[in-house]
């Protein structure tokens, strides 16, 4: 009779051990799925931060900046403009040169500066940080530019970053700015 009494102990301790076991494996992958949930979530809202930075440059582009490209083209192309012989001084190619760099030295001056100079910028109080990276400004050809924009969004030491190229065309009727291409991954920019 003892030994029945000892073997319900041990079979007890087993059941319990078991259970222990099993209470700690589900504890366990409760908190993995907790980790990857949470991984996941600060990936996003870095990504929004990278993609704030982009949005922000491109609000600058607004109906008071766009009007001052356009009169600052216009006042170029009337300079060389010889309306007695109804021809131009100079040609084509270094009109849009000089109407190239005049709109560079612009933007440079009076938009892109004040943010490659800015460093980390803090969103709020979300604990998102976006920086912009880079921006470059190109002709494409007459008075359409490309305006190249890296941008990096940081959170909980997560980065993801923005890549976009804006084109902008001072010849353009209606809206001069169009977004060819707006993209927001893992992956550092190449300079």
């Amino acid at each position: 009779m003892s030994n029945s009494k000892g073997s319900a102990l041990i079979f007890t301790l087993m059941i319990i051990l078991i259970l222990t076991v099993l209470g700690v494996s589900i504890l366990e992958l409760s908190l993995t799925e907790f980790k990857i949930s949470s991984s996941y979530g600060n990936d996003v809202l870095s990504r929004y931060a990278a993609e704030a930075g982009l949005d922000i440059l491109k609000s600058e582009f607004n109906t008071n900046l766009l009007n001052n490209l356009k009169s600052n083209a216009q006042k170029i192309i009337d300079s060389n403009y010889d309306k007695g012989n109804g021809t131009y001084k100079i040609s084509m190619d270094q009109l849009y040169s000089l109407i190239f760099n005049d709109t560079k030295n612009y933007l440079y001056s009076y938009v892109f500066n004040k943010y490659l100079n800015k460093g980390n910028v803090n969103l709020g109080n979300t604990g998102q940080i976006y920086n912009i990276s880079s921006i470059s400004f190109n002709q494409e050809e007459g008075m359409q530019y490309n305006i190249h924009i890296e941008t990096i969004g940081i959170y909980r030491n997560i980065k993801s970053y923005g890549h976009a190229d804006i084109i902008l065309n001072l010849q353009a009727s209606g809206n001069p700015i169009t977004i060819s291409s707006w993209i927001i991954d893992n992956t550092p920019p190449s300079n």
